[in-house]
C-alpha cells in the first residue's frame, strides 16, 4: 500500500467557508467613553391622529409600539387603508403572522411580504438589509411550517434563490446576485457553480475591488476543484487587504490556509508548508485564539511535512494538535464523528511514529483515532500492528 497517498487523502480541514459575523454597535454618545443606545423622543401619536385621521405613519408607530397582537394587526390595516401600497405596513403584517405573539399563520404572513416585496424601493439601496430580512423571513417561515427539519430548511433556500432570481431579472442589483450567490452555496444546495458564476458577475460589474467577494470566488473554484483559480483569488484577496489597510488577523490566517490547501491539492507540499506556518504565527497572534483553529492548522503543518518525509517535524506538530482537544462534530461516510478533527490529528501522529520506526507509539496513536471514531485507523492497525 502507497501510505504517502493514505496520508494525502484522509479528510482535509477546509478553510473556504466564508461565514462572518457582523456586529452592531450602537451609536456613540458626544461627550462620553462608551456606547449606549439612542433613545427615541417621546411623540404623541394619538394627538397626531386628532388634527390629521389620514396620518400613515402614525399608525405604523403606533403598531411598533403596540405589544397586543390583535391591535397592531389592526393599526397595520388602518395603515393601509390610508397608504394601498405601504411597504411599512406590509412587512409589519407579515412579521406579525410569522414572528408575533399571536397565533401564528405563515401562509398569511408570506402574503404579506411577498407584497412588502413589490412595493420595496428597489432603487434605494441603502435598505438593502431590510430587504434581505424579508427574504430570509420568508425561507425561515417554509422551515418553521414544514417540521423543523432537513427537508424544509431545504426547501426555504430553494425558494430564497427563486426570490433572488425574480428580483435579478427586474432589477439587476449586484447585491442581489451576492445574496444569491450565498444561498446557492448553502451546503443544502451546495451549487458551488452557480454561486461562482454570481460571485464573477459582481467582480466584473463592480465598480470597485471587494475582499468579500473576490474571497467567496476562491472559496467557490476551491470546491470545484479548480485550485490554480482559487490559489489566484486567495493571493487576490491578501493584495486587496494590504491595498486598503484593512487586514483582520483572522481573516489572513484562514486566507493563507485556504492557499494552502490548494497547494497541498497540487502536491506543492513546500509551499503549503509555508503558508500553514504563516497561518499559524497569525492565529497564534490573536489574544484568545480558536483552539479548533490552532488544532488544524497544526495538524494539516503536520500533514505537510509527512508528505515532505520530515518524520520527525511532522510528530512535533502532530503532538502540538493534539493538546488542543476541542470537540467538533464532523460526518465521515455518513456517520457523525464527534471528536473529528483529533482523531484526524493522531491518525496522522501514528504515521509519523510508524515512518520514525517507533511502532508501538504508531499503534496507540492508531488506537486512539480508532477511538475516537476514525475507521481509517483500524486499518492501519490491522495492516501494521502484530
Amino acid at each position: 500500500m502507497n501510505y504517502l497517498f493514505v496520508i494525502m487523502f484522509c479528510p482535509f480541514f477546509s478553510f473556504a467557508q466564508t461565514d462572518s459575523i457582523e456586529i452592531e454597535i450602537p451609536p456613540y454618545k458626544e461627550g462620553t467613553n462608551y456606547y449606549e443606545p439612542e433613545i427615541e423622543p417621546y411623540v404623541n401619536w394619538d394627538s397626531i391622529l386628532l388634527v390629521n385621521p389620514n396620518c400613515h405613519d402614525c399608525y405604523i408607530a403606533k403598531a411598533k409600539k403596540e405589544e397586543n397582537f390583535g391591535t397592531i394587526i389592526k393599526y397595520y390595516k388602518k395603515a393601509l387603508k390610508i397608504v394601498p401600497n405601504s411597504f411599512e405596513a406590509f412587512n409589519g403584517l407579515g412579521e406579525q403572522y410569522a414572528w408575533g405573539n399571536g397565533k401564528r399563520n405563515y401562509i398569511t404572513s408570506r402574503g404579506y411580504y411577498y407584497k412588502a416585496l413589490k412595493t420595496f424601493k428597489h432603487n434605494d439601496i441603502d435598505n438593502f438589509a431590510e430587504l434581505s430580512g424579508i427574504v430570509d423571513d420568508i425561507c425561515m417561515t417554509y422551515y418553521y411550517q414544514f417540521g423543523e427539519n432537513e427537508s424544509s430548511h431545504r426547501k426555504g433556500i430553494k425558494v430564497k434563490i427563486a426570490i433572488w432570481d425574480s428580483l435579478i431579472k427586474s432589477y439587476n442589483i449586484n447585491e442581489y446576485y451576492e445574496e444569491r450567490a450565498r444561498a446557492k452555496r448553502n451546503n443544502l444546495i451546495n451549487d458551488s457553480k452557480g454561486a461562482l458564476s454570481d460571485y464573477l458577475y459582481i467582480y466584473n460589474h463592480g465598480e470597485y475591488q471587494n475582499y468579500e467577494i473576490t474571497w467567496a470566488i476562491a472559496a467557490c473554484y476551491l470546491d470545484l476543484l479548480n485550485y490554480l483559480e482559487a490559489l489566484k483569488f486567495y493571493n487576490k484577496t491578501i493584495g486587496i487587504l494590504k491595498e486598503q489597510k484593512t487586514e483582520s488577523v483572522e481573516f489572513l490566517a484562514r486566507l493563507y490556509s485556504g492557499k494552502a490547501e490548494c497547494k497541498m491539492k497540487l502536491e506543492d507540499y513546500r509551499g503549503a508548508n509555508e503558508d500553514y506556518q504563516i497561518s499559524l504565527s497569525k492565529f497564534l497572534s490573536q489574544k484568545d485564539p480558536s483552539t479548533l483553529r490552532l488544532l488544524q492548522t497544526y495538524t494539516e503543518i503536520g500533514r505537510s511535512e509527512l508528505l515532505l518525509r520530515n518524520y520527525e517535524n511532522a510528530i512535533y506538530f502532530l503532538n502540538k494538535a493534539i493538546k488542543y482537544d476541542d470537540k467538533w462534530m464532523g460526518v465521515v461516510n455518513g456517520e457523525i464523528v464527534e471528536s473529528y478533527d483529533l482523531s484526524i490529528a493522531y491518525y496522522l501522529l501514528g504515521w509519523g511514529y510508524y515512518y520514525n520506526s517507533k511502532n508501538n507509539e504508531a499503534c496507540i496513536a492508531w488506537s486512539k483515532s480508532g477511538d475516537l471514531g476514525n475507521k481509517q485507523s483500524y486499518k492501519a492497525i490491522k495492516e501494521n500492528c502484530k
